[in-house]
């Protein structure tokens, strides 16, 4: 680019003294002699004058027509446009690669936040897997002919039906129990009341902090109890009076429904529902444990 300013700035120069528009013509002058001669048009004056009519007076002529100013500024503006032009084109380009990158790098945080999503889902499967086998305990096979002994029409059950599982607490009362064939036969039921979750673990805590109401010795099938609260080598055990107290069953009760935000998911009656529910089985507790 130095360069071609450089001869940009000469063919200026030049052009400024002797004009851009060169011509190589075969002139005559006053006395009859040709010579071949470099004539600038719009001036109507001679540049160069070689002399000769030789042909290699015209060769050169013609080659200094190439080389006018006005050629080379010509072939200069041509050199700057398809530069423009080629930077123009390198700036699209780059702009595109840039674009590509973050393509790129946005495909690849997609695909960690999905990887992550995924990773989740599958956790929270296991753990629901988890929790599906604590809560099997719990369930108990119904024959299909009445209603369970020790099941009273106020009590509050789960079922297990042949089509569907009903999670929300059900009156006992309004169960046709009685197997017909149908989709809705129960097939097994659970009480609102049984423990669910980490009960046991939650029991022998309390029996840790009982004293021992006395102290057996066992041997083979033989039992014999030996005193009270003692500490005997092994072979011995404490007995205790009264069973640990059982967990408290308010406290798994689930919480209550917001109605505000259940309305706004369209279910206002179900949390109504579960709301009475909910207070139903806390009534029967209550009234249990009096």
């Amino acid at each position: 680019m130095k360069e071609l300013n450089e001869l940009v700035g000469q063919a200026k120069f030049v052009a400024d003294w002797y004009g851009s528009d060169w011509s190589s013509a075969l002139c005559q002058d006053k006395d009859g002699k040709q010579a071949h001669e470099i004539i600038c048009e719009s001036r109507g004056e001679s540049v160069i004058s070689t002399g000769s009519n030789s042909n290699e007076a015209s060769w050169l002529c013609d080659y200094l027509e190439l080389c006018s100013p006005a050629n080379i500024l010509a072939i200069a503006e041509a050199f700057r446009a398809l530069e423009q032009e080629s930077q123009k084109n390198l700036d699209g380009a780059l702009a595109w690669q840039q674009c590509a990158e973050t393509a790129e790098e946005k495909l690849a945080t997609a695909v960690r936040a999905v990887n992550n999503l995924d990773a989740e889902r599958n956790a929270l499967r296991a753990k629901l897997a988890e929790l599906e086998k604590l809560n099997e305990s719990r369930w108990s096979l119904h024959d299909g002919i009445a209603r369970p002994i020790g099941i009273n029409k106020d009590d509050l059950v789960y079922l297990k039906m042949k089509r569907q599982e009903i999670k929300l607490p059900y009156p006992a009362g309004m169960v046709n129990w009685k197997h017909d064939g149908g989709e809705f036969d129960v097939i097994a039921w659970a009480s609102v009341n049984a423990p669910m979750g980490p009960a046991p673990a939650v029991i022998l805590a309390e029996l840790d902090k009982q004293e021992p109401a006395a102290t057996v010795f066992r041997k083979g099938d033989a039992v014999s109890v030996c005193m009270i609260g003692a500490d005997l080598p092994e072979g011995y055990s404490d007995l205790f009076a009264k069973a640990a107290p059982a967990v408290s069953l308010a406290e798994l009760v689930p919480g209550e429904r917001d109605l505000v935000a259940e309305r706004q998911n369209g279910f206002y009656e179900r949390a109504i529902g579960w709301n009475e529910y909910r207070a139903a089985i806390l009534r029967n507790i209550e009234e249990q444990s009096q």
